[in-house]
């Protein structure tokens, strides 16, 4: 005899999902909703990109959040909608946006609003004067807010006098998690696995791979490029040391994290990158920027952080790392870490208990 859960109550959610868009949020938010929908009915009503990657307000975008507004207090006032799940979005435009939406569904329903903030830059990167008005009312608005880490929870807290906050770390899809596979013996095979953006540090990395790569060592990139001029500019960079490759994902994806001897992300600015809750997984050796919450993520003492944008730093570090004979013992460190702190064991269970299931 089989039981199910009866679903009485019913959560509605806005922002980007996998697979329409693959970026850190859309993930996350795919596999919270996946966490979700066994105790609660899920309505969807995704995101349109192009509200957020345009600078200028423009017709298109005028039209579209009136639709995306229709469907959402359409869904919002369904019997058995209790809460609203949405994605604060980082831009000027798409705060506005936010606070409209969220302003909407207080006004014409009685749903509890959850306000999901993924990003790690939110203090350094977001918040002006202008901006900063605008989140006031959001979070005056809203029920329950949802940060990345402790330490972020601490620093709204203090800045915004919040109590009603929460934090929930990433965490990611641990179906395609392999352990590396080369614990032993370590790879000289450096990879870099994100979008190809300025910001993300890749002609960083690529000038000191310039510096460290050679018949032995190489540097292999994965990611989707951004625009024509910056792709000419990677693309230059290619010789037989250093391999410039389009996306991967899923299966294919950990493949390489854990045959990889070290996984890099140079970036100039980031939350809690999923690609580091990967390689951690696997327990491959990382070299990371001093950004957003990665020294959180990978401890204090952790010895291959640098700071964003230094070349000299970076070359440092990976011709440290070449040169480290106990390498284990990093592997080792990271996966223990990741099976403490975020592993979906623990993600599922802080879930819960911010959606009122335990």
């Amino acid at each position: 005899m089989t039981f199910s859960i009866e679903k009485k109550e019913r959560i509605v959610f806005f922002g980007d999902l996998a697979p329409k868009y693959l970026d850190g949020i859309s993930f996350s938010s795919t596999l919270n909703l996946s966490y979700l929908e066994q105790y609660y009915n899920i309505d969807i009503v995704e995101e349109d990109n192009n509200f957020n990657t345009l600078q200028k307000f423009s017709f298109e975008k005028i039209i579209s959040i009136i639709k995306k507004s229709r469907a959402i207090l359409k869904s919002v006032r369904k019997k058995g909608s209790s809460m609203f799940y949405i994605t604060f979005s980082l831009t000027f435009f798409g705060a506005l946006k936010t606070l409209l939406i969220i302003l909407l569904v207080k006004c014409f329903s009685q749903v509890k609003i959850f306000l999901h903030i993924h990003r790690g830059d939110f203090f350094i990167r977001f918040l002006n004067w202008k901006t900063k008005r605008i989140s006031k009312l959001i979070f005056k608005l809203t029920d329950n807010i949802i940060v990345l880490s402790e330490s972020q929870k601490m620093e709204f807290n203090s800045y915004f006098g919040l109590n009603n906050i929460y934090f929930l770390t990433n965490t990611i899809d641990e179906k395609y998690v392999k352990s590396n596979l080369l614990k032993q013996n370590m790879s000289p095979e450096f990879v870099f696995i994100s979008n190809y953006l300025e910001d993300k540090g890749i002609l960083d990395l690529l000038e000191a791979a310039k510096l460290v790569c050679n018949d032995k060592i190489v540097l292999e990139t994965y990611g989707r490029f951004s625009d024509d001029g910056l792709k000419k500019r990677i693309i230059n960079y290619k010789s037989p040391f250093i391999i410039i490759n389009e996306s991967i994902i899923g299966n294919e994806k950990f493949e390489k994290i854990s045959a990889a001897g070290c996984l890099i992300l140079p970036s100039w600015t980031e939350g809690q990158p999923l690609i580091l809750l990967e390689a951690m997984a696997c327990g491959t050796p990382i070299i990371a920027t001093r950004v957003g919450l990665i020294e959180e993520m990978l401890g204090k003492n952790y010895p291959f952080l640098y700071e964003a944008k230094s070349i000299k730093q970076l070359t440092n570090k990976m011709k440290h790392f070449l040169e480290l004979k106990e390498k284990r013992s990093i592997s080792d460190y990271l996966k223990k870490r990741y099976d403490y702190y975020y592993s979906n064991k623990n993600h599922f269970h802080e879930l819960m208990r911010i959606f009122n299931h335990e």
